[in-house]
């Protein structure tokens, strides 16, 4: 019906449908307006059903949705002093019994677990799903946070395995990196960098991260399209373009394995005089004597997100904006691991100090 490709979305194919999938703020919101305008039943009930089930899905896991843990160490003991700390702390699965229990108590309004939001929040997911079905689904398919515990591989790199059926059910996977500053920790964002050796995956202790023009840059993965041999991975780096909140676009494909910037995007995600969820559709080209300064968000010590700050030194666009690695040797980093599963729930792993182990 309808196709556009961007230099950095090549695999748009055409009509989309919403599933609240990575954000479940507009479920709700969504529901009332396909009963409202006469949307096919089945359809919305798909829909609800799969918000109902995503939704009580991270009801039981119970994950984080910050590195705080991670950044503070609020873990248990384990190889480098920590291991793991989050709602299902048992270090087992739960039953199919006891899952079905704790969906009547959300089923009956118990939403606490959801910071934000109370029982209106969630109009859609009464009669919505069938409680003995959806219970027995997630016992059946639950991401054992116990698992995330750093032992010691090869070279004696850290390293976590999982069982097989643990990693099929593991949807996202991020390196995030901070700097340590002696007052809190500078974030870097979320790359998709990893190395595998069978079922273990190696912390990566090369100690670089994507820069611009030899700076450092916060870079945020957003996608990654394989078609054969051909790929695209798309990212971007929060900054103000001219005094403006905007999203630095990076593209790495088969013709640019080095990246490059594709462009920019505004940042709606903080104005509040723009309607809540609104995203930018268009990229803006770069012209030459744009100002283009990056904007990290900052962890004190006193266990705060801090803000938004500006980060490094100012880059005045001109015709040489060139993407590489940067080694960050002469400053102290700390690095972890975001493992999102399934259900869209977050957990991070204990934080390594590359430096304890040169």
């Amino acid at each position: 019906k309808y196709n556009k490709t961007t230099s950095y979305m090549s695999g748009a194919y055409g009509l989309s449908i919403y599933f609240p999938y990575y954000n479940m703020d507009y479920a709700n919101m969504v529901s009332d307006v396909y009963d409202s305008i006469g949307m096919e039943p089945s359809y919305a009930s798909c829909v609800k059903k799969f918000a109902a089930t995503e939704m009580s899905g991270q009801y039981i896991s119970g994950g984080s949705s910050n590195p705080f843990n991670s950044l503070f160490g609020i873990f248990g003991s384990g190889d480098y002093g920590s291991s793991y700390y989050y709602g299902n702390d048992t270090g087992s699965s739960y039953s199919e019994s006891s899952v079905y229990d704790m969906l009547g108590s959300l089923l009956g309004g118990d939403t606490q677990s959801f910071s934000g939001y109370d029982s209106s929040d969630f109009g859609f997911f009464r009669g919505s799903f069938d409680q003995e079905k959806t219970a027995e689904f997630i016992a059946k398919n639950q991401f054992l946070e116990s698992n995330l515990e750093w032992k010691t591989g090869k070279n004696k790199v850290p390293v976590i395995t999982l069982p097989e059926d643990q990693w099929d059910l593991v949807t996202d996977l991020s390196l995030n990196m901070f700097i340590d500053d002696g007052e809190g920790f500078i974030d870097l964002g979320l790359d998709n960098v990893f190395t595998f050796e069978g079922d273990d995956m190696y912390a990566d202790m090369s100690g670089a991260w994507l820069g611009l023009n030899g700076q450092i840059m916060p870079y945020y993965h957003s996608d990654t399209y394989e078609n054969g041999d051909e790929y695209t991975i798309t990212g971007y780096a929060p900054c103000l373009l001219n005094g403006v909140r905007s999203k630095l676009i990076i593209v790495f494909d088969n013709a640019h394995p080095e990246g490059y910037v594709a462009g920019a995007v505004a940042d709606y995600s903080l104005e509040s005089s723009v309607p809540e969820g609104a995203t930018a559709k268009s990229t803006l080209g770069l012209n030459k004597g744009d100002r283009i300064q990056f904007v990290c968000d900052y962890y004190d010590y006193d266990y705060n997100y801090d803000d938004s700050y500006k980060f490094g030194n100012e880059i005045t666009v001109d015709e040489n904006l060139k993407v590489s690695d940067v080694t960050l040797d002469n400053l102290d980093t700390v690095i972890t691991y975001r493992f999102t599963d399934i259900y869209q729930d977050e957990f991070w792993l204990p934080k390594i100090v590359p430096s304890d182990f040169e």
